[in-house]
C-alpha cells in the first residue's frame, strides 16, 4: 500500500476510533434518560391514579402515549448500539488494511473491541464461536417479544381484547 493511501486509512481510522471510544457514553446517557423517565411517569401516575383505573383525574389519551417516549428512547439506544457494533466491525477491517509491523515483531494498530464476539454473517463459524449464542440469542428475541406482548397488552384481564 503506497503511503499516501495510508495515511487516509489511517486518519479515518483515527476518527472512527474516537467516535467508537464515546459510544459506551452515549448509550449509558439514552439508558440513563429513559430510566429516569420511566421512574417519574410510575411516581405520577401512582400519585394521581390509586387503583387500576384512574377515575377522570388525568386525561384518558395520556396513559396510552406515556410509553412513546421510552419506546423512542429504546429505539435510539437499540440503533445507537447497531451503529456502534458496524462501526467496530469496519475499525477492524482497517486495522487489518493498516497493519505496521514494529521492531519487536508486532502490528499495529491492534485494539480490539468487543465487536469481535458479535455475530457477522459474512463468516458465520469462524472462530470465537460464541457469535452463534448472539444469533441465538437474537432469533428468540424476535419470537419471544410479540408473543410477550401480546399476553400483557391484549390478553390480560382489562386488556384490549375482550375474553
Amino acid at each position: 500500500m503506497d503511503a499516501p493511501t495510508r495515511s487516509e486509512l489511517l486518519a479515518a481510522y483515527a476518527i472512527e476510533r474516537q467516535d467508537d471510544s464515546t459510544a459506551l457514553a452515549v448509550a449509558f446517557a439514552i439508558t440513563t434518560t429513559c430510566l429516569t423517565y420511566v421512574i417519574a411517569a410510575t411516581a405520577f401516575f401512582t400519585d394521581h391514579c390509586q387503583s387500576l383505573k384512574c377515575d377522570g383525574k388525568i386525561p384518558a389519551w395520556l396513559p396510552l402515549v406515556a410509553p412513546a417516549v421510552a419506546i423512542s428512547f429504546v429505539g435510539f439506544l437499540v440503533l445507537n448500539v447497531a451503529a456502534s457494533r458496524m462501526r467496530s466491525v469496519h475499525l477492524q477491517r482497517l486495522e487489518a488494511m493498516i497493519l505496521l509491523p514494529m521492531r519487536d515483531g508486532r502490528f499495529e494498530p491492534s485494539f480490539h473491541s468487543d465487536a469481535g464476539l458479535i455475530y457477522r454473517p459474512d463468516r458465520p463459524l469462524a472462530p470465537p464461536r460464541i457469535r452463534l449464542v448472539f444469533a441465538t440469542i437474537t432469533v428468540a428475541s424476535y419470537v419471544a417479544w410479540p408473543l410477550t406482548h401480546r399476553r400483557f397488552v391484549y390478553e390480560r384481564p382489562g386488556g384490549l381484547l375482550p375474553r
